[in-house]
């Protein structure tokens, strides 16, 4: 029989959001997905190999995503919401339990987590803030540097689901607001005017 491995990576992925990576075996893993502990062995040599996959693809599908993004907006600020509402709900799905778990017993597959949040997507806001200067939809006194750091900084208070002053808001409530509160920090008066006149803008 094919197996499928995309497939077990997505399967093996939810069950580990869902009880920690800690408490599944590969044993939970075959049964959920049906198949034979030695099938699961013919492709993942152990856990740590098959939570690395795990990890790495996900990472892989991010980036792509990103960068298709980029390439369809029109300006720095289509940029920045179309992202922004992409990457908040990347680390709304994350669970406190998942990463605790990653940098406890696979501190080597964590630090890709640690280089795709703080280096590519800080650097990533960084390339925005520096095209929206450019574009003069931002106000050209920012430091993109360091406004990039603090807004990866802000984005981690999503992924911490014990966070009770959040808890009680919906989740497209706190990304608009957080989406206007950063823009109205950063956009020049021909960004707001453009922000203003947008219709139809997908937050």
């Amino acid at each position: 029989m094919m197996v499928d491995k995309n497939l077990i990576l997505k399967e093996a992925a939810k069950l580990f959001i869902r009880y920690g990576i800690k408490t599944i075996t590969m044993d939970d893993v075959a049964n959920e997905i049906h198949i034979s502990k030695r099938t699961l062995y013919e492709l993942f040599n152990n856990k740590h190999d098959l939570v690395n996959e795990i990890v790495s693809s996900h990472i892989n599908t991010e980036n792509e995503l990103l960068k298709k993004i980029i390439s369809e907006s029109e300006n720095a600020i289509d940029i920045m919401l179309k992202s922004s509402r992409f990457i908040l709900h990347m680390y709304s799905k994350l669970r406190p339990s998942v990463l605790f778990d990653l940098k406890r017993f696979y501190p080597d597959i964590w630090e890709k987590v640690e280089h795709f949040n703080n280096d590519y997507i800080r650097q990533m806001i960084e390339n925005n803030l520096v095209r929206g200067i450019r574009e003069e939809v931002y106000r050209n006194d920012i430091e993109p540097k360091i406004l990039s750091t603090f807004y990866t900084l802000q984005l981690q208070v999503f992924s911490d689901d014990s966070n009770k002053n959040l808890s009680e808001f919906e989740f497209d409530k706190l990304t608009k607001q957080f989406f206007s509160y950063h823009l109205h920090g950063i956009m020049s008066q021909k960004g707001l005017e453009y922000f203003k006149n947008k219709e139809n803008i997908n937050l």
